[in-house]
């Protein structure tokens, strides 16, 4: 999952089988990794200012091999969200 607010929040979260394995803000990146291990499909992203969106994407697409399109991001028709925000133990 990718979010990003107006108000400059940002996430990306990788889960498989239902369990989130990777966490981290794209654009505080790589200060700010609350799960998991870096992935490999991170590599060589230029996350943080000003990549921080386009990094996550591509790293989506790394990891679904789906490409994100203009038509493919217009279409709402196969979107599923649902939001869960798991503790974080300090």
């Amino acid at each position: 999952m990718i979010y990003a607010s107006v108000n400059v929040d940002m996430s990306f979260q990788w889960a498989v089988d239902g369990v989130i394995v990777r966490w981290f803000d794209p654009l505080l990146y790589p200060e700010m990794s609350w799960a998991g291990e870096r992935l490999p499909e991170e590599e060589e992203l230029p996350f943080g200012l000003p990549h921080a969106l386009s990094s996550a994407f591509a790293c989506a697409e790394r990891l679904t091999q789906v490409r994100f399109t203009r038509e493919v991001l217009e279409d709402h028709s196969r979107w599923l969200a649902i939001g869960h925000i798991p503790t974080v133990n300090s």
